[in-house]
């Protein structure tokens, strides 16, 4: 695809492109007629800061399980459980949300890839792209709280084995035959990434311009920030940076051989040094300490290729 050539020439080749980014209608754009999975997800984002305040103030039942394990009665069970209900009922919600996010990834990296191939057509300026850089920042942002966060799947643990003895005595949103995909979803290393790589590899089965888009789509959320597209102290200059590293991630969990090879389409060695310093000089203080540095963690540990012997030796030490 166009801008991917144009990359590998230089980023020179397409700043003039990038100079026409119109920031003012960025914030304010929306779908169009035809694009009803654009405008539907743009009402489920609102979702986002619920849910990430609802992880970060996460309240886990340990004392109460761990005296039901101790002192097993019925009584302490029944206690504990109850106290568990609710939290199952949020895990619940983040499941839900990581379902939908994965059916509707797929939809929206086919329309970038659909407008991408006009190397003439700045396509991250559109509604679906910037659906995807919402999406992406959100994905790292959870996942990165759910790491931090081992009562989640203690409690649900629990929620799941005493279900049998007390399914009669409370009205439960999580039924039995929902609690196995939830597992598996808390299970997951980064759940809400591994939701949108599942669906979106059994996309790449039927179409393999799948990981082109996301390339396309990573290399673009780095030009924005080599070209300084906005100003330095703006927002959005996170949100294209986790985006950036949110799009090498899934694209390294669909393609076969991930994004760190020499013939990668994402452009990994710009990658890293807008990651290692680069980002930090020409945007200080959107970020504070220590998210670049999760970040440049999120490629090491949460990738599937980094530690490949196919990885450039220079990509592995920058990131190192």
């Amino acid at each position: 695809m166009g801008s991917v050539a144009s990359l590998l020439f230089g980023f020179k080749k397409n700043e003039a492109l990038y100079k026409q980014f119109d920031v003012k209608a960025w914030e304010t754009v929306e779908a169009g007629d035809d694009e009803k999975v654009v405008e539907d997800l743009t009402a489920k984002l609102e979702q986002r800061a619920p849910i990430l305040k609802q992880l970060e103030f996460y309240d886990p039942r340990s004392e109460l399980i761990r005296k039901a394990l101790s002192e097993p009665t019925f009584d302490n069970d029944r206690e504990a459980f109850e106290a568990v209900i609710v939290n199952a009922e949020v895990i619940y919600g983040f499941f839900k949300y990581g379902v939908y996010l994965g059916e509707t990834v797929p939809t929206l990296v086919k329309k970038i890839g659909a407008v991408c191939e006009d190397d003439q057509v700045l396509f991250i300026q559109d509604a679906a792209s910037k659906r995807l850089v919402e999406i992406l920042d959100f994905v790292l942002r959870f996942d990165e709280l759910k790491m931090l966060r081992p009562g989640l799947q203690n409690d649900f643990s629990f929620y799941r084995r005493s279900l049998g003895k007390h399914v009669q005595d409370f009205d439960l949103l999580v039924k039995d035959e929902d609690t196995s995909l939830i597992s598996l979803f808390l299970a997951a290393h980064i759940p809400m990434m591994t939701a949108l790589a599942k669906k979106s590899s059994v996309a790449y089965q039927d179409d393999e311009n799948v990981t082109t888009a996301i390339a396309e789509f990573a290399n673009a959320c780095l030009s924005i920030l080599k070209f300084k597209v906005f100003a330095a102290d703006h927002k959005a200059n996170g949100l294209f940076l986790r985006a950036m590293v949110g799009a090498v991630v899934l694209f390294d969990h669909v393609e076969p051989e991930g994004a760190f090879h020499k013939r990668s389409p994402i452009m990994m060695k710009y990658v890293c040094k807008m990651l290692v310093g680069e980002f930090q000089r020409d945007y200080p203080g959107v970020l504070a300490d220590p998210v670049i540095e999760n970040l440049i963690n999120t490629l090491r540990f949460s990738t599937m290729h980094f530690k490949d012997d196919s990885t450039p030796s220079s990509i592995a030490a920058a990131l190192e």
